[in-house]
C-alpha cells in the first residue's frame, strides 16, 4: 500500500474507533458528500476522512507527509463547507514523520516550537 493511503486508512481507523462517531466516510462517498454541501472537488481544499456524530457534529481527518501547514487550509475549507467551526468536532491529522519546526505535546496535540525546539 502507499504510505499516503496508508496514512489515510491509519486516520480512518482513528476516527472510527471515537465512541462519540457512529459513521465514517471517504474517497468517492465522501466526495461526494462535501459536493451536496457546495465544495467543488479537485479545486477546492478537501480532507481525507469525515466521521458524523449524532450531535450533528464532525470528525475531521488527513493524512500528511510532512506539508503540515496545508491540512490547516483544507480543515478550514472543510469546517466552513459543513456549516463552520461549530460544527467540528475534533481535526485530526497523520503524519508519517513530523517536519521541522512541529512536536507532540504530552496529550499528544501538534505543537509548533521553535528553533531551540521548545
Amino acid at each position: 500500500m502507499r504510505a499516503d493511503a496508508e496514512r489515510e486508512v491509519q486516520t480512518a481507523q482513528t476516527i472510527a474507533n471515537n465512541d462519540k462517531v457512529t459513521k465514517v466516510l471517504m474517497g468517492e462517498p465522501k466526495d461526494a458528500y462535501l459536493e451536496s454541501k457546495g465544495l467543488k472537488i479537485g479545486k477546492d481544499q478537501n480532507v481525507d476522512v469525515i466521521g458524523f456524530r449524532d450531535n450533528g457534529t464532525y470528525d475531521l481527518g488527513e493524512g500528511k507527509g510532512t506539508n503540515v501547514e496545508k491540512a490547516k487550509s483544507q480543515f478550514e475549507t472543510v469546517g466552513k463547507a459543513l456549516g463552520g467551526p461549530d460544527r467540528v468536532a475534533s481535526q485530526n491529522i497523520t503524519v508519517t514523520k513530523l517536519p521541522p519546526g512541529y512536536k507532540l505535546n504530552s496529550k499528544g496535540q501538534l505543537m509548533v516550537v521553535d528553533e531551540t525546539g521548545k
